[in-house]
């Protein structure tokens, strides 16, 4: 499981550097971490503070803008 975490960190990353494209693949690690991060943030209060970085959260809403129009 943790090694499925690092790949889906790594793609992010990778994306967010310009190492990779930010392609499908990108984004469905974005959503996953998004997910598992609002996972937490739901049982533990401590993980309330944590959020993604500005470059993360413009990687996300532009895909969201790709869906929609």
């Amino acid at each position: 499981m943790i090694g499925m975490d690092w790949d889906h960190c790594q793609v992010v990353k990778d994306s967010l550097t310009g190492v990779r494209p930010v392609d499908n693949k990108a984004l469905e690690s974005l959503e996953v971490l998004a997910d598992r991060l609002n996972h937490l943030q739901k049982m533990d209060s401590r993980f309330a503070g944590i959020s993604f970085s500005p470059m993360a959260d413009q990687m996300s809403a532009q895909a969201r803008a790709l869906a929609v129009g």
